[in-house]
């Protein structure tokens, strides 16, 4: 989310209300997508014709899908964020999904962002950071390397890649590195799927995102 303070909180809160009715509501990844791009614009709209000075407003943002016929992919769209990271024993790699602009952008890149679908392993963790964590910085100004770090424990401890596990890894890896001193919001979000697919005859088959 662009910025700080109260205005950021009332864009993020705008935001997150609408991914969650459109989340629910809507079956394809690219249709809460696109709800989130108009409602990004309408909301930059409110805050111009009342006279605030933040009408460029922008956010970045990562969307995952899950479909429900199957699974052993994740459907991803990306807003300027930073890429999500498939974690489990083997290893750590980044998803190849497209790059798009933050959203309240598309005005200078028309249509409907691209989704990839890309496979996944019962045994992968998705990871998704903030630039906090990747830009957080150590005493002597170099960035934390989350990859590395990641790779170099999963290898020694492969329960690591467990989502909870995931996470305090990295909140106390961010910490350590940066001393304690963040510079940024820093965020880690950890997600692994469980249960099968839903079946042709189950009622109601809408992709979880």
């Amino acid at each position: 989310m662009q910025g700080k303070g109260l205005t950021a909180v009332e864009t993020a809160a705008v935001l997150l209300g609408t991914f969650r009715e459109a989340g629910y509501d809507e079956r394809e990844l690219t249709a809460v997508a696109d709800r989130l791009e108009t409602r990004m614009r309408r909301h930059r709209e409110y805050t111009t014709a009342i006279g605030r000075a933040d009408g460029d407003r922008f956010a970045t943002a990562v969307l995952l899908g899950f479909p429900a016929d199957r699974d052993d992919v994740v459907d991803t769209i990306v807003f300027g964020h930073e890429p999500p990271l498939a974690v489990c024993p083997d290893g750590v790699r980044a998803l190849p999904v497209a790059g798009g602009l933050p959203l309240g952008y598309r005005d200078l890149a028309p249509g409907r962002p691209r989704m990839c679908r890309v496979p996944l392993k019962s045994d992968e963790t998705l990871l998704v950071v903030t630039d906090g964590v990747t830009e957080a910085r150590d005493a002597e100004g170099r960035f934390y390397p989350l990859v590395d770090q990641v790779r170099r424990a999963v290898a020694r401890d492969p329960g690591l890649a467990a989502p909870a596990r995931l996470v305090s890894f990295v909140r106390d890896g961010t910490l350590r590195h940066s001393g304690g001193h963040l510079a940024d919001d820093t965020t880690a979000f950890a997600v692994r799927r469980t249960g099968a697919p839903v079946g042709e005859g189950h009622e109601g088959g809408r992709s979880p995102h």
